[in-house]
């Protein structure tokens, strides 16, 4: 009776991870314990968390190729302009030479103003160059964040904060009540997600996430 009520009172002072482990390993008795929910939180969690690193790339990658292009278009015009000033006062220079005799130092003039208009118009096809390319990437990474954006929408939501142009993160359209055991997607949600992964092997927290709703919805 004694040795009972000892074994009693160590079963009250266990905590009840302690308890799962003392039974629940197979070899003592068949007591387990029942799976904690964080590992489905934390399945939605890394899903949500990499789809939203995944889209946000994309848009990081078509604002700076648009930023770029903004950029190098604006260093385009500057050096236009200066070219074509400075273009106007060597025709000036020039003219005052047909109308005079030899000035030499108006003749070091005419040479100092003809390797910059040469040092201006290098910079303005440089300039054209990367403004060509950079309308290339511009196409290119806006298409990108447009395939994107399709793949993720039917599933989630993108959250944006007032007067801020960059996307915050992405938010699922099916709302997860708190203390919810299972939490699985809509059916039709989780297949979406699973063609998200299907293109995208880096999404694999989705890939499990999207198996599982599956089979919690058949």
């Amino acid at each position: 009776m004694r040795s009972i009520t000892a074994f009693l009172l160590f079963i009250q002072c266990m905590s009840f991870t302690e308890l799962a482990q003392a039974f629940g390993s197979g070899r003592t008795g068949t007591f387990k314990v029942k799976k904690d929910s964080s590992d489905e939180v934390n399945l939605r969690e890394a899903c949500r968390r990499v789809a939203s690193g995944m889209y946000l790339d994309a848009w990081d990658q078509m604002y700076q190729s648009k930023k770029l292009l903004a950029s190098t278009e604006a260093k385009k015009k500057a050096i236009d302009l200066s070219l074509s000033a400075e273009s106007k006062l060597l025709t000036a220079m020039r003219s005052k030479v047909a109308k005079s005799n030899y000035d030499l130092a108006l003749a070091q003039q005419i040479d100092s103003k003809s390797g910059l208009i040469q040092t201006l118009q290098t910079q303005a096809a440089d300039m054209a160059t990367l403004g060509a390319k950079s309308k290339v990437d511009v196409d290119a990474a806006t298409k990108y964040e447009a395939t994107r954006r399709a793949e993720v929408i039917p599933v989630f939501d993108i959250k944006k904060e007032k007067k801020q142009e960059r996307p915050l993160n992405l938010d699922y359209k099916a709302a997860c009540p708190k203390y919810r055991y299972l939490c699985p997607l809509p059916r039709d949600h989780a297949i979406r997600l699973r063609d998200i992964t299907d293109k995208n092997p880096n999404l694999e927290p989705c890939a499990r996430y999207a198996e599982q709703s599956i089979q919690n919805r058949k």
